[in-house]
């Protein structure tokens, strides 16, 4: 690991502690934003069989369940 690595890992704990994390869930699909201290965001995006199909149905955003996750401070 270089100095690049470990500061974005840094970044990444940061953003989960002090509870910068949007969690979108919809059946067969969820997508994780995490906001960085800089204001960019880092996106996970996942899916599921048979749930979730080969394809997203369009909107499945705006369907989904959203949560913001607390800090934990």
């Amino acid at each position: 690991m270089d100095d690049d690595d470990l500061d974005f890992a840094r970044q990444v704990i940061d953003a989960v502690v002090d509870g910068r994390v949007r969690i979108r869930e919809a059946p067969g699909r969820s997508e994780t934003t995490l906001t960085l201290r800089d204001g960019s965001t880092v996106m996970s995006r996942g899916w599921s069989l048979p749930d979730g199909g080969l394809v997203p149905r369009p909107g499945w955003r705006s369907r989904a369940d959203v949560r913001e996750c607390a800090p934990y401070r």
